[in-house]
């Protein structure tokens, strides 16, 4: 059960823990199936909206402010691996064309309040997070360094994006108003699939 007045917005098992995250920068773990949870300390106060484990002890939490937590003791305690600012600022460098600069600068200009929805972990180093306004990120060494994958993604109005999955090789992001990618080649492409929803 997450404190008083906090909701929890995702979970995840970690081995034999599982871990929960949401409002306020609250974060819970468990290590009786849910029946007892403890609430540990988290290095923010935005609101954690999605958590995911590669194995029982790295995991990955994202959240308003484009806020990135990981851990690496199964969820006892978190570090700082991305925020609002750094991601503004990647986005604008790391731009290819006009209309990504045009796009990034506003990001920069709105400031640093911009959420990531989901997180991916293929393992330990290995991350993907994805958010609002077309938002996505990927690290292979534990957040230490970032590239944007925004000019990768087809995504024309910059939507949100809700959901990442991988089965293999093949990943799937789903976001707003029917808006699907998909890549078969481990994130290294991406075209958009057609839906039929709008």
């Amino acid at each position: 059960r997450a404190p008083a007045g906090r909701g929890l917005l995702s979970g995840a098992r970690a081995g034999a823990r599982l871990v929960g995250v949401g409002e306020r920068g609250v974060i819970v773990v468990s290590d009786d199936e849910g029946g007892q949870w403890k609430q540990v300390p988290a290095p923010t106060s935005v609101t954690l909206t999605a958590v995911a484990f590669a194995d029982a002890r790295h995991g990955v939490a994202v959240g308003h402010g484009g806020m990135v937590l990981a851990t690496s003791d199964g969820g006892q305690t978190w570090a700082v691996r991305l925020d609002g600012l750094q991601v503004a600022r990647l986005a604008l460098e790391q731009t290819s064309s006009a209309e990504q600069t045009r796009e990034a600068e506003r990001l920069v200009a709105d400031g640093p309040d911009k959420p990531f929805l989901s997180v991916l972990m293929w393992d330990a180093r290995r991350w993907l997070v994805a958010g609002a306004y077309g938002l996505v990120f990927e690290t292979r060494d534990a957040g230490a360094t970032w590239s944007s994958l925004m000019g990768r993604v087809p995504n024309e109005g910059l939507l949100h994006w809700y959901v990442l999955a991988r089965q293999g090789n093949t990943l799937l992001m789903a976001g707003e108003q029917g808006l699907l990618a998909r890549s078969t080649d481990g994130g290294a492409t991406f075209s958009s699939v057609t839906s039929p929803y709008r």
